[in-house]
């Protein structure tokens, strides 16, 4: 009988992550972070948090895509009372 049984159940010791792995949720509040302490973030890192936020927007149902160049028109509607 064979004793040296390899446990499926256990995690790799040192996971493997590709660089272009999208950016990790922490990697997203290190970035809030370092914002919200007024610290500037790399161009590097600005590109992938505008790839991020792309993904995130084409994903939602409520959001159209626009063709650019575009020009928008608002008009409010003033209520008295």
């Amino acid at each position: 009988m064979d004793t040296n049984m390899e446990d499926v159940g256990a995690k790799p010791e040192h996971p493997m992550t590709a660089p272009s792995d999208p950016p990790s949720i922490p990697t997203l509040d290190g970035w809030i972070e370092s914002l919200m302490a007024c610290k500037q973030l790399s161009e590097a890192d600005v590109q992938r948090l505008c790839e991020k936020a792309r993904e995130v927007l084409q994903d939602e149902s409520n959001v159209q895509p626009v063709v650019c160049p575009s020009s928008l028109c608002y008009r409010s509607a003033i209520l008295s009372s």
